[in-house]
């Protein structure tokens, strides 16, 4: 099912333009994961988003998303999802809306492109000449950890080669002979451990907002429970490991949200999500 706008990325005849679905509309399309960087020049708003609907000349998007046009076109799929172009930045309303849907929006994708070198501006080919894959911004950002995570084709985008990942084989232009990757056959126990090595992780990414903690990870929490089964309580899981989870600590000095930060009814005191910083399960 498409989400609720897609970028119609057009041909050489025809300019890229916003493309809102129906209610329960199908369609196939690919997703954009990238960081925006400094100069994200050209965003859907409130006041831009019929004028986006008419359409806009592809010179004028940033390179990595441009770069992500041109490959959609090129696998001959009419849509591409970019959080910036599809979400309306200004609108507090869309942008809760369109977080929860997050899991269905990457999940769904017939492959998502992942910019991985290529701060903003940069080509998703491999960003500036002569940067170093070893770079990896993409890995900085908090909200590719569940992007990333929850695609099912994942096309990495690297500085000196192309990488291909899905949920059964890997394979790159090193090695271009397919891996087997028997990874998600997990039981709930593995599930469990892999959730706190994935905290780990994601803590020690970068987010614009303290206030996304949570949601930038709330799809992949919504792919977890179906292992798991057990309620989701802030970050943590209701199970028999609950004690062992709530022992989280900082390994860095500790920075508490201020109380206009993030109140208690968002992420109470025992759970990890009140802390910036790295945390350890």
């Amino acid at each position: 099912m498409l989400p609720t706008r897609v970028v119609d990325v057009g041909d050489s005849a025809h300019n890229p333009k916003i493309y809102e679905s129906l209610p329960g509309e199908e369609g196939i399309y690919c997703a954009l994961s990238y960081c925006w960087g400094r100069d994200q020049t050209l965003t859907t708003t409130s006041s831009t988003l019929e004028d986006r609907k008419v359409g806009f000349h592809l010179d004028r998007l940033p390179k990595t998303i441009r770069d992500a046009v041109q490959l959609a076109r090129s696998l001959h799929i009419k849509y591409l999802w970019v959080d910036s172009l599809c979400i309306v930045q200004d609108s507090t309303g869309d942008w809760e809306r369109e977080a929860a849907r997050m899991c269905a929006v990457y999940s769904s994708a017939a492959i998502t492109f992942a910019a991985m070198d290529s701060p903003g501006n940069d080509t998703i080919m491999g960003g500036k000449q002569g940067s170093k894959s070893t770079n990896n911004v993409l890995f900085t950002r908090g909200w590719s950890l569940q992007e990333i995570a929850l695609s099912s084709r994942v096309l990495w985008m690297k500085t000196k080669e192309i990488h291909w990942t899905c949920t059964s084989h890997s394979a790159c232009e090193c090695d271009p002979k397919l891996k087997k990757d028997d990874s998600r056959r997990r039981s709930s126990e593995d599930w469990a451990l892999l959730w706190c090595r994935l905290v780990r992780e994601y803590t020690c990414r970068r987010l614009t907002h303290i206030t996304d903690r949570l949601p930038a990870i709330a799809g992949l929490a919504a792919r977890f429970q179906v292992h798991l089964d057990v309620p989701y309580l802030y970050g943590l899981w209701y199970n028999s490991g609950l004690l062992e989870q709530l022992l989280w600590f900082c390994s860095h000095p500790m920075q508490l949200t201020s109380a206009n930060q993030l109140n208690a009814a968002y992420a109470p005191s025992w759970s990890w999500a009140g802390c910036q910083g790295r945390i350890k399960l």
